[in-house]
């Protein structure tokens, strides 16, 4: 038996110097929005650490948009 889901994925990059310092993806599962995984993997860790309030900057901003679109998808489900 075939059991599907859909998710929404949102992905962003901390681009520093033309270089991708930090990757970051959230994941809200559309049965059930309240569920969202936000997640962050640093792709040039010495980046990360020379950069760090730019890259947390980054990580807030993505953060919120992740945020805006759950409250979106939920506003979206509570209306039907």
């Amino acid at each position: 038996m075939l059991k599907q889901t859909t998710k929404i994925l949102i992905e962003g990059d901390s681009i520093i110097n033309d270089k991708v310092a930090a990757r970051f993806s959230a994941v809200i599962d559309t049965a059930e929005p309240k569920n969202m995984g936000i997640s962050m993997r640093q792709i040039n860790k010495d980046i990360c650490r020379e950069y760090r309030i730019e890259v947390r900057a980054d990580q807030d901003a993505f953060e919120d948009h992740a945020y805006s679109v759950q409250e979106k998808v939920l506003a979206e489900t509570e209306t039907n």
